[in-house]
Parts: structure tokens; sequence; C-alpha cells
């Protein structure tokens, strides 16, 4: 194999999260959608082979624990997953999903 080439990133670092943040997207959508993200890390971290792990048992396939619980069990959702985005910069890990609720209707 090759060693690290120690490539690097010319744009600008994410600041440090330091409070929640959150967004709402109002607009005439069919589906409601959640998304709840929080800092990652970069593929070099020693944790990135675990949050990828963690990402796939959560939500990566229709046996996932999510898909279990929260759209098959519970029935809430219509789609739900789990990952886990590894750059060579800080990432992001997730959990997103749509609701079954059509938008404007009980």
């Amino acid at each position: 194999g090759r060693a690290p080439s120690g490539a690097q990133r010319d744009r600008r670092r994410e600041p440090p999260q330091r409070e929640l943040r959150s967004t709402l997207l109002a607009r005439p959508f069919e589906r409601a959608s959640v998304e709840l993200c929080y800092p990652g890390v970069a593929l070099s971290h020693p944790d990135a082979p675990y949050l990828d792990l963690v990402s796939f048992l959560l939500g990566n396939c229709e046996s996932s624990r999510l898909v279990r619980a929260v759209k098959e069990r519970d029935g809430l959702v219509e789609r739900i997953d789990a990952w886990s985005y590894t750059p060579l910069d800080p990432g992001t890990t997730a959990i997103d999903s749509t609701l079954l609720t059509v938008v404007g209707q009980p």
C-alpha cells in the first residue's frame, strides 16, 4: 500500500459547534422530514470506523435497529436511516427520516 499523502483541503473549516442549531424549512412539501445531525470526525480519526459501524447498525438496511423499531414496530416513519460522512476534514453523522403524515393533514 501507499503511504498517506498528507493531502489538505484548501477551504475554510466549519467553526466549532458550541450550541444547538435548528432550521425549519416550511414549504408545500407532500411529506415532512426530520434530520438530526451532529459533528462527526475526519477519515483519519480513530473513531471513524466505529461511527460508520454504529450508523450501519442503526439505520443502513431494512433489518437495522431504527427501521425495525421506528418504522416497522411503531409505524412512525415512511423511511429512516443513519449515516456517517467522514471526509478528510471533520464530517457529519446523522439520522434522517421521512414522516408518514401528509403535511397539512392529521
